[in-house]
């Protein structure tokens, strides 16, 4: 925070990528100049805040950074993608509604409540953003968690609510929500209506959203059948040495470019990392057992769906595998 804007231009704070080597090397040299004091043991006391080269030190002029750019990126990874890209997203799972059902998912000033929405096939008009949008021009994909809330706000406004939980079904009037083997079908709660949309609502496949931005701030937005590429984690031993690798978070799908990938797991582990490729598989291959961080690091910082990330190395026996902390 304080460091790294302080030093020259076009320099670098590692001590190990310095004429010192070691940490150890360069506090002795900190000591020797007095500006620091140091126990017997090497550890540090203080700063000599009264030296004259700390007391007359001025911070070099930086760059000031934009907070909506590649510093304000989780995790700092968006230098990590493809050239031309400055940031991609994957959401995954999506349900598409059937089309009798859109309507559900429309709020009381006639905006769509998911965000996830696209002409609905085959429909070319263009669309008149002055108008009232019809659900049916819609194709809407909905998220579970969203399920719920939405259809208690239209039954709420709509009536339909005949206590806090139940939902009059009937007088909903949508056959494909009805069951059939009922003559006169009884109220249902909201998470039982909710259950009934996906299950007999939705399209039988899942969808994953990709939103890719240009470094021109050109956004394009797809919507994929099926789960987005799986990411696998496994470990090996080659030649008495302990390595992870790591498989599908290449270009694809999530849009990074797997050398600066590997650089990054380079730098955040400090060990030897290169790419491989099996036939027409790419592959990091990172140096020792980090299967565990590397999973938590593919979900937060690479922004990768925690149910695409599989971590193979986390059922084999305990040799095989990064220790728990």
């Amino acid at each position: 925070q304080h460091l790294r804007p302080a030093r020259p231009a076009d320099s670098s704070v590692d001590v190990h990528k310095s004429s010192y080597k070691k940490v150890s090397k360069f506090v002795d040299f900190l000591q020797k100049q007095e500006y620091i004091s140091t126990d017997k043991s090497g550890h540090v006391l203080g700063i000599n805040r009264s030296h004259p080269d700390i007391r007359n030190f001025t911070l070099h002029e930086v760059e000031a950074v934009d907070s909506s750019g590649a510093a304000s990126a989780k995790g700092g990874s968006s230098s990590l993608f493809v050239e031309g890209v400055a940031e991609s997203h994957v959401e995954f799972p999506l349900h598409l509604l059937k089309t009798e059902l859109n309507k559900l998912f429309f709020d009381s000033s006639g905006e769509c409540v998911s965000p996830h929405t696209r002409a609905a096939s085959g429909d070319s008009a263009p669309r008149d953003d002055s108008a009232a949008v019809d659900p049916s021009s819609l194709d809407v994909f909905v998220a579970q968690d969203c399920v719920a809330p939405s259809l208690k706000d239209y039954c709420t406004r709509h009536d339909l609510m005949v206590s806090k939980k139940l939902v009059d079904i009937k007088k909903l009037g949508i056959a494909i929500l009805l069951n059939t083997a009922e003559e006169d079908p009884k109220p249902i709660t909201v998470d039982a209506l909710a259950r009934r949309v996906l299950e007999t609502g939705t399209a039988k496949a899942q969808y994953h959203k990709v939103t890719t931005v240009s470094l021109v701030g050109e956004t394009k937005i797809s919507y994929r059948q099926g789960a987005p590429q799986r990411v696998t984690l496994r470990t090996e031993k080659r030649k008495n040495h302990n390595v992870t690798i790591v498989q599908g978070c290449d270009a694809r799908c999530y849009g990074y470019d797997l050398q600066k990938v590997a650089d990054f797991f380079k730098k955040k582990f400090s060990v030897a990392t290169f790419l491989e490729q099996d036939g027409s598989a790419n592959m990091i291959v990172v140096g020792g057992f980090y299967d565990r961080d590397l999973e938590q690091i593919l979900h937060k910082d690479l922004d990768i769906p925690a149910c695409c990330v599989e971590n193979q190395a986390s059922s084999r026996k305990a040799d095989m595998k990064q220790r728990k902390k």
